[in-house]
């Protein structure tokens, strides 16, 4: 009996390794891309996988849940996929997706901050028509219906829908450089 004894005390007077506890910046860094690459494959919009990413290491600050997770990157796949889920579920109107078009182009080469993607947005839609830049205008950034444009500009909401439907087309490849 004494040697199980003397054996167990010897297990017991060994520290303990612990290992640190990582910081949320750290997980954050480690695993941001994984979570925005799934955010936007579900949204196909990149406001909705910046709130995808920003939702899922919100509930992780929130409820301190770092410490228990064994395999971080299969719970962020996981935590990701729930959070676009309920993004796309929120969407009721279906002219988010088409206001998002805009925005969704890739940005110019140089450039990967929010400020230089509409900075290059607005020089793409000045370089339209004006009557062409006017519509987009109404429409995006006042944020007019297409029947109040219409009522505005003395035309049929067919030929504002229309039109405004082959402006984004076109939008996107003035975006990319295109033309």
């Amino acid at each position: 009996m004494e040697t199980s004894l003397t054996a167990l005390k010897l297990e017991v007077d060994q520290p303990i390794e612990v290992k640190p506890r990582p910081t949320l910046e750290e997980v954050f860094r480690k695993h941001f891309h994984l979570v925005y690459k799934i955010g936007l494959t579900y949204t196909s919009n990149t406001f909705d996988a910046d709130d995808v990413v920003q939702n899922t290491f919100l509930q992780m600050a929130r409820y301190d849940r770092l410490y228990l997770i064994e395999c971080p990157p299969a719970y962020f796949r996981q935590a990701a996929v729930h959070q676009a889920l309920k993004i796309i579920r929120k969407r009721k109107d279906v002219e988010l997706t088409a206001n998002a078009d805009l925005y969704a182009a890739s940005p110019p080469p140089d450039s990967s901050s929010t400020d230089s993607r509409e900075q290059h947005m607005l020089r793409v839609i000045e370089s339209l028509r004006p009557a062409a830049a006017l519509l987009v205008k109404l429409r995006y950034l006042e944020g007019l219906s297409n029947y109040d444009i219409a009522q505005k500009l003395g035309k049929s909401e067919a030929v504002v829908a229309v039109t405004l439907y082959r402006l984004r087309r076109r939008l996107k490849k003035l975006a990319k450089g295109e033309q």
